[in-house]
């Protein structure tokens, strides 16, 4: 589990078909083998370390799902470690299982900041509400404003100095983790119309 308080930036070193390895010389000498860090927002298994860098196996399921498969050399990713219990929860829940990619449509500034327009599939439509939270290459952030398949996010100079969000151009593809609240939400409601359902069934058929 993480918070979306990204701890530091890495640097990709290479990328094989199914290895990503990261240099980040701040946090690899506290890394362990087999512990869970966030990764653009995804979830990866430590596999191998040393004392700048650390390396992962990347899924089919990983690769199809994120943009992890496009990362180039050099290219900076933000990195979290999974939260400890008795931590402060300074972002909100993230499971570090990233949903769908959506498209940096465009980025508006405004002074120090930068709204940033992002097109996702409409399926996903369901799980945004204005003040709500979003997770964004792992970064937890609020929703501003939605638009039928667009939604916009604020980023103050912290998060763009701190995150990779900002080297991001329009064009660009990001990782998008929606609440697991409206998740579990969504599937109560479900359950609970299923359970009335079944219930009227059996009633109209004198059980």
């Amino acid at each position: 589990m993480f918070s979306g308080i990204i701890e530091g930036l890495g640097k990709v070193i290479s990328l094989e078909p199914s290895v990503l390895k990261i240099g980040a010389k701040d946090l690899s000498s506290e890394i362990k083998v087999g512990e869970s860090i966030s990764v653009n927002g995804v979830c990866l298994t430590v596999k191998k370390t040393n004392e700048d860098s650390f390396s992962f196996d990347l899924s089919k399921e990983t690769l199809g799902k994120t943009n992890l498969n496009e990362l180039k050399r050099g290219e900076s990713v933000n990195l979290e470690r999974a939260l400890k219990a008795g931590e402060r929860m300074g972002g909100h829940i993230l499971n570090g299982h990233t949903d769908t990619t959506g498209r940096l449509e465009r980025i508006e500034k405004r002074g120090d900041t930068k709204d940033f327009w992002i097109n996702f599939p409409s399926e996903f439509r369901k799980y945004l509400v204005s003040k709500g939270s979003i997770g964004i290459e792992g970064v937890s952030l609020t929703v501003v404003e939605v638009i039928e398949n667009e939604f916009s996010t604020t980023l103050i100079p912290f998060t763009l100095q701190r995150t990779n969000l900002g080297q991001k151009k329009e064009g660009d593809k990001l990782n998008l983790e929606f609440d697991i609240l409206a998740k579990y939400l969504e599937s109560i409601i479900k359950n609970w119309k299923k359970e009335k359902v079944d219930w009227q069934f059996l009633k109209d058929t004198g059980f």
